[in-house]
Order: C-alpha cells, then structure tokens, then sequence
C-alpha cells in the first residue's frame, strides 16, 4: 500500500472520539451533565450509608431539579438585578478569607471541604449579591407591611375556616327583619369575594 493511499484512508476513517459525558438536562441550551449531578451529591449532601435503587434514584433527581432551579434563578438575576462590581465581591471574598483566617482555616481548605474551585465560589458569591440586591431593591418597608397586612394569618399562625354564616331573626322578629339579615349576608359575601375581609 503506498504512503499517499494509506493518508487518505486515515483521513477518511478518523480514530473514534470519546463519547460525549452523558447529560442529565438542559437549561436554555446549556447542559447540565450527570456528573455535575454527581458531584453536587457528592458536595452538598454527603450521604451516609447506602441507598437503594430507588433512593438513589430520588436523590439524583432532586439534585438534579435544585441544579436546574439554580440555573433558571441565576439567570433569571443576571436579567434583573443589579450587577455586582468585581471590588464589591472582592470585598465579599475578603471578609470570608478573614473570616476564616480567624478560625485558623484557609481559602484553600474552604475549596477543599467544600468541593469547589474558586471560579466556582466566585460565581456562587455572585449570584448571591445579585439576589441580595434584587430583594434589596423589591422589599421595602411599605412592600412589607403591605404583604404582612394581606396575609397576616401566616404570620399570626391564625387560620379560619368558615363553613356557614348565619343571621339568626327570631321568628317574633319585626316585618323586614328576614329580608335585612338576607341583605347583611349578601353584603358580607360580597366582602369576603372582593377580599375585603381579613
């Protein structure tokens, strides 16, 4: 076989790429691969034991929702929130070094223990400024009161169920009596459907 024919067929035949690493889901066409999943497993919850089939089978999938939920929120604050200016976060990252100098601990033993690089706890820093500023910017005093005013019962721990109102009129009760109770619970019907009542 001459030299020129066996150059053609290596071209024409190129050696096998490895496989691309499985993916376990796509947020706005960026894959999250199944061992990013593995590895969030790994970091984050350190399971101890074993699990069974289906456990496993759980766990992988709820990993897997709180990734994508990450993702969506993530870019969901890139669009709508503030941008974080690199000496801000800088600052950020040298409070925790500090912090953790005072623990007698390292930024390197906080990637180590955590599992992370520090791109990663980089863009994790990140997205949290830029959440604490899109609350930041939303949660005003006046936005607060207004959401504690409307569902205070969350707040108080009190809940209500009402099944019946009811107008007693005693049946010795003056002409009229029937059809102003009929009007009274007309009128407190309405109140309850526009939210009026509390």
């Amino acid at each position: 076989m001459s030299l020129a024919l066996a150059a053609l067929l290596l071209a024409a035949d190129p050696a096998p790429t490895a496989a691309a690493p499985p993916v376990a889901a796509t947020v706005d066409g960026e894959p999250i691969r199944l061992a990013e999943v593995d590895e969030a497993i790994r970091r984050e919850v350190r399971p101890a034991g074993t699990f069974t089939t289906d456990q496993a089978r759980r766990l992988r999938r709820d990993v897997l929702d709180d990734l994508i939920d990450d993702r969506l929120m993530a870019r969901f604050l890139w669009a709508n929130a503030p941008a974080v200016e690199p000496a801000e976060l800088d600052r950020h990252l040298g409070a925790l070094d500090a912090a953790l100098r005072r623990q007698g601990r390292s930024l390197e033993q906080y990637y180590r223990e955590t599992g992370r690089t520090p791109e990663q706890v980089r863009e994790r820093w990140a997205d949290l400024l830029r959440y604490q500023k899109y609350i930041d910017g939303r949660a005003t005093e006046e936005e607060l009161r207004k959401y504690h005013r409307l569902n205070r019962d969350v707040f108080d721990g009190t809940t209500v169920e009402l099944h019946q109102i009811v107008a007693r009129v005693g049946a010795d009760a003056p002409d009229g009596a029937r059809a102003a109770a009929r009007r009274k619970l007309a009128g407190v019907k309405a109140d309850i459907a526009a939210g009026r009542l509390d």
